[in-house]
């Protein structure tokens, strides 16, 4: 495992705070999670549903599905930060091996929404992907507001290095990232942006979709050990 992908795996999603022991959930485990709970619920809707998501990114079926539970699965991105890290000392709980450098030390007196930071930082991922800015924006707003609170641009450009961080942070969200594609099949190298323009019932469908995962998935109980081999 390369030190960047270990950096990944060690950054925490799910914790059990109250307790002593130090159990946690990577943020990868997470988006994984999520976006296999979002495969799942598509599984179940009619096949219109199919229909409608395929349109939305002007894709088949098949490749809409995928690119759909990728994006789901990205939700959680802005958990990948120091103004999320920070809110649970996790590097006095768990011997990190060299990665503690990305854990935040103490508190900040400033916390920003988690979701804040995914709408804050995916677009600029996707945007390297040729999506374009404009349509990049609301996908990271749809999947971002997914505890029902929808970012203004004011509290987005209100988000600075300090609370996102850069360097290695940025290396670890390109690793989660890139990971979160591999798992539901897709190549970075060879997979096509999806045709939009990214549409307002697109906006809900993902929204909405997003927000039914992530409450599927966050029902998953803290793994007494973690295992990122």
């Amino acid at each position: 495992m390369d030190k960047t992908t270990q950096q990944a795996w060690y950054l925490w999603a799910k914790s059990d705070r109250d307790t002593a022991d130090g159990r946690y959930l990577p943020v990868l485990t997470h988006l994984i999670d999520v976006a296999a709970c979002a495969w799942e619920i598509l599984e179940r809707e009619p096949l219109h549903t199919g229909e409608l998501f395929a349109a939305d990114y002007g894709l088949d079926e098949e490749s809409a599905r995928r690119w759909v539970c990728v994006l789901v699965g990205l939700h959680d991105l802005g958990k990948a930060s120091p103004t999320f890290q920070a809110l649970w000392n996790m590097a006095e709980k768990r011997p990190l091996g060299g990665v503690e450098r990305l854990i935040p030390r103490a508190k900040q007196e400033k916390e920003i929404p988690h979701g804040q930071v995914t709408h804050l930082l995916l677009p600029a991922l996707l945007e390297c992907m040729d999506w374009p800015n404009a349509d990049a924006v609301k996908v990271g707003d749809a999947v971002g507001c997914h505890h029902g609170r929808r970012s203004t641009p004011k509290d987005v450009d209100g988000i600075t290095d300090f609370f996102v961080g850069a360097n290695d942070w940025n290396d670890a969200r390109q690793a989660l990232f890139e990971l979160v594609f591999m798992a539901l099949g897709l190549v970075l190298e060879t997979v096509p942006a999806p045709t939009l323009p990214f549409s307002s019932p697109a906006f809900m469908r993902l929204a909405v979709l997003t927000s039914f995962a992530d409450w599927v998935g966050s029902s998953f109980e803290v793994p007494s050990a973690v295992d990122p081999l």
